[in-house]
């Protein structure tokens, strides 16, 4: 009479099989808890969240100013301060808005917009130390962006 290897048999070798796939499972399960705690922690701060809005939102308002004709001026209030400490700093260039936490060793939140030879952007850099929002400028000359103090300007949009 023929037995299959491993279930209930009490051979050796299906005894080894079956310790194989049982420590191939835990240490799968292992890998997978480990991933989800990193992952939970990183969004405690809801910082990837929030980092890949502005991202993305930054480089829809590069896009439309593009896209607008005549000259356009656009403040951004929306403040680059994170959740709770995070401080984060924003970079336009080669087309792409990328966002880093300066206070966090993570990978930097990028998102691309199309870019305009005919029409230059400023390459630029900022903060969220430098004041609370951008003012976006189009003009015949390029794309000027720049750190304002939303209470300076007044009522301005």
């Amino acid at each position: 009479m023929l037995r299959k290897r491993g279930g209930l048999s009490k051979s050796k070798a299906g005894m080894t099989h079956d310790q194989f796939f049982i420590i191939f499972d835990l240490i799968l399960a292992g890998v997978v808890f480990t991933s989800l705690l990193f992952f939970i922690n990183g969004i405690k701060d809801n910082s990837i969240f929030e980092r890949n809005y502005i991202a993305r939102d930054t480089a829809l308002l590069l896009n439309t100013l593009y896209a607008a004709p005549g000259d356009v001026s656009y403040l951004y209030k929306e403040p680059l301060q994170g959740q709770g400490k995070s401080n984060l700093l924003l970079e336009f260039s080669q087309g792409k808005a990328t966002l880093t936490d300066i206070n966090k060793k993570g990978q930097p939140i990028w998102y691309p917009f199309g870019m305009n030879k005919e029409i230059p952007l400023s390459q630029a850099t900022f903060s969220s130390e430098d004041k609370n929002g951008l003012l976006f400028e189009k003009s015949h000359s390029g794309i000027n962006i720049k750190a304002v103090k939303v209470s300076d300007l007044g009522q301005k949009s």
